[in-house]
């Protein structure tokens, strides 16, 4: 630091913002599983990525929007300061088990008020059988599953219970296109496409898709 030419001195505001975040536990809100959760009941006649940008797109239609004082970038997933929304097309067993508890763990305490409890509760009732958790279960030997991984020989960790997060997003794209540019770009593709192609569905279904996902981003910023 001290070879650098120059030096960043933070304003009181940085001091502001980060004494707001940390003023509290984090906590576990509700919206986007009751939101994704109302989409996937009324799609189950869609091809699975027509279902997931339709409850990309309803999610952020109706989700809270949240802008903090102070803030110059504004946007977030939650309304609390830390709040943590939750995501039970991967699994959601594992939050039930420990409702009572995860304000009291040693690792990763997070505040989880009643009302959450109850709402999760409600749309929890519709994943039963249809998370990701439960298909890989399904997949897999049930001794690795039932002996190994229940007593702890080896684990999958996160990737059992959450979505993998490793993607690597086309930033110089987005910002060179737009999402405006992308949506013409699919439209484009999705003329070009011949009915009489082996994988016609597939490709519709995937640009559509992507039509879909980037009318919900363009959407949610104006919001």
């Amino acid at each position: 630091m001290e070879n650098l030419p120059f030096t960043l001195n933070k304003s009181p505001r940085i001091d502001r913002i980060q004494a707001h975040l940390y003023a509290k536990l984090p906590e576990i809100e509700a919206d986007r599983a009751e939101l994704l959760t109302e989409s996937y009941k009324a799609t189950e006649h869609l091809p699975i990525i027509k279902r997931r940008s339709a409850a990309f797109l309803h999610i952020l239609k109706n989700i809270p929007i949240t802008i903090r004082p102070e803030e110059l970038i504004v946007g977030s997933a939650s309304i609390a300061p830390r709040g943590c929304q939750v995501f039970p097309e991967y699994s959601y067993k594992w939050l039930i088990a420990e409702f009572d508890t995860v304000e009291h763990r040693e690792a990763d305490p997070f505040y989880i008020s009643e009302d959450t409890k109850a709402r999760l509760t409600k749309a929890y009732a519709y994943w039963e059988g249809k998370t990701t958790s439960e298909l890989a279960e399904q997949n897999m030997d049930p001794l690795a599953y039932e002996v190994f991984m229940n007593h702890g020989i080896f684990t999958v960790g996160n990737y059992f219970y959450n979505g993998v997060g490793h993607i690597c997003v086309d930033y110089p794209k987005v910002l060179a296109r737009g999402y405006e540019g992308i949506i013409d770009d699919a439209k484009a593709a999705l003329l070009a496409l011949h009915v009489a192609d082996g994988d016609y569905a597939r490709r519709r279904h995937f640009l559509e898709a992507v039509i879909e996902s980037c009318e919900a981003a363009i959407l949610y910023a104006r919001r």
